[in-house]
């Protein structure tokens, strides 16, 4: 069960501590904090879902209501640290502008195409706690190592490709992502996004949230989130939802989030789900299948080895124990020898004077009664 737990860890925030690769799909979703792991190599990934949201209209220029569709693919190929990616968002925004008479306007299209990569700069690796069988104190002491966090930077372009009434210019987008494991169940990611630099949107983003396992199957996070937009009013959200395992390579999620945009109050409601294509083990079968040919073959010729050099062992010990094994065999002869003459002079000093004896009584008995025979009556 604490392997699962370890896995699980991985479903819709985190990722697994001592590899990119993981048994059961590794999804983002349904927070909006990254995990500086990636999904492995041969691994084809697709995150999607619905959103919609609703807002106070406080400012002369906001966006109350929008609602729509985020989808991102994942894939990695070269390395199992490095990541590629792909954000598209399909929004559908209904515009306000307050003055004497609040009037509204509708715009739809791709708001958001963006392409980048992910890489795994450092990973931390902490002490397994449960090989410590001789100090129960030692074995349930927090490791301190736990507090360094693993890294990894992300860095993509925001393409002018976005369609509709969304015009977007090309600009960069940069992060940092650090993951803290905690424990087996619980834990923290720390987002820092540096987004749209050079453009009307620009903006600086930092992301907290905490992860926790309940069971194999689901998992639970927290999320704050808060980003300053440089000439826009600032953004805070606070975050919660649910991760539900279906299979292995599937994931479905929901969330809910509250947030302040300057003065107004809004919510934010997302459901979805994240499916992937797991090449990962056929290529890991046919390096393992020319990794077994080769370890075979070492092992054959080990095998001829350690045989030739226990036959060697067995020949010198053979040696070794022959004048041993002579000299024990002519003792043992000797002995049955002595043994053998014993049983002989016992023989031979076998006392015959009861036979002669019996024999001597016994012929005269027998002459006496013949004698007895032969005497005349006297009365005759």
């Amino acid at each position: 069960m604490r392997k699962s737990f370890l896995l699980f860890l991985l479903i819709g925030f985190s990722q697994l501590l001592v590899a990119q690769y993981t048994d059961i799909i590794n999804s983002n979703r349904p927070g909006f904090s990254v995990s500086p792991f990636g999904i492995g190599s041969g691994v084809y990934q697709v995150e999607g879902g619905f959103f919609f949201e609703r807002a106070q209209i406080k400012s002369r220029f906001s966006n109350p209501q929008s609602f729509g569709a985020n989808l991102s693919f994942r894939y990695s190929y070269f390395n199992e640290k490095l990541e590629f990616n792909l954000d598209l968002t399909y929004a559908n925004d209904r515009l306000a502008f307050k003055n004497l008479h609040t009037s509204y306007k509708n715009i739809s299209g791709l708001s958001q195409v963006t392409i980048g990569a992910k890489y795994l700069l450092y990973q931390r690796e902490y002490d397994d706690k449960y090989k410590e069988v001789r100090s129960w104190k030692k074995r349930m002491a927090f490791d301190k190592k736990r507090l360094t966090p693993s890294v990894g930077a992300y860095f993509g372009i925001n393409t002018p490709v976005a369609s509709g009434d969304f015009h977007e210019r090309i600009s960069p987008k940069i992060a940092i992502y650090l993951q803290n494991d905690l424990t087996d169940r619980y834990v923290i990611l720390t987002n820092i996004i540096i987004d749209k630099l050079g453009t009307p949107h620009a903006s600086y983003t930092y992301i907290l949230s905490e992860t926790y396992t309940l069971n194999d199957k689901y998992s639970i996070f927290l999320e704050n989130l808060g980003r300053y937009n440089v000439n826009f009013n600032n953004e805070f959200q606070v975050a919660g939802g649910l991760a539900y395992l279906k299979t292995k390579d599937l994931q479905l999620d929901a969330s809910l989030r509250l947030f302040f945009e300057g003065p107004a109050l809004g919510a934010y409601v997302g459901f979805g789900a994240s499916w992937r294509i797991d090449k990962h083990l056929e290529k890991v079968n046919k390096q393992s299948q020319i990794e077994a040919v080769d370890k075979l073959l070492i092992d054959k010729n080990r095998d001829k080895d350690e045989v030739s050099k226990k036959k060697r062992a067995l020949q010198h010990l053979y040696r070794q124990t022959k004048s041993i094994r002579k000299t024990k065999k002519i003792k043992e002869t000797t002995q049955v020898k002595k043994v053998t003459r014993k049983v002989k002079a016992l023989k031979k000093d076998k006392p015959k004077k009861v036979k002669k004896a019996w024999f001597s009584k016994r012929v005269k008995r027998d002459k006496s009664d013949q004698n007895d025979n032969q005497q005349p009556d006297k009365n005759d």
